[in-house]
């Protein structure tokens, strides 16, 4: 765990959850004194992590939740989207989708390539824990 400031954030497993938490990032984002760039990836990689949540592991069932935890430390920016679905599929070299402007099969890709580190656990038959990891300030 990192030393520094967490938050946590629970939603709804439906796509309509994914603005409000966008939103609630933008302001931590912003407290914290995050470059618009880094925020802007962060809150990218953020919305699609949870996409794939919903889509892939809850299988667009709204009944579930979707945990988040943000921490902000010196030059660190680290989110963690976990779930209690079955496992999903998590490529951590996931190619190039044939266009970036589709709405399908970017996810991982726009993960991947937005944070500096990323890193999939999965906890047997039941949760995913996704981190992601971002530099900002004078760290990046």
């Amino acid at each position: 765990m990192l030393a520094g400031q967490t938050y946590r954030y629970t939603m709804p497993s439906s796509f309509e959850a994914v603005g409000p938490l966008r939103d609630w990032f933008r302001v931590l984002a912003d407290k914290h004194g995050v470059g618009k760039n880094e925020a802007e990836d962060v809150e990218i990689a953020l919305s699609e992590a949870c996409n794939n949540v919903i889509e892939h592991g809850y299988h667009l069932e709204p009944q579930h939740r979707v945990d988040i935890e943000v921490t902000f430390t010196d030059g660190l920016l680290q989110t963690v989207v976990m779930d209690q679905a079955a496992p999903y599929e998590w490529h951590p070299a996931a190619p190039e989708p044939e266009s970036l402007e589709s709405e399908r099969h970017r996810g991982q890709f726009l993960i991947t390539q937005l944070m500096d580190t990323v890193q999939c656990r999965q906890h047997g038959q039941c949760g995913t824990e996704l981190v992601m990891q971002k530099k900002w300030g004078s760290e990046s």
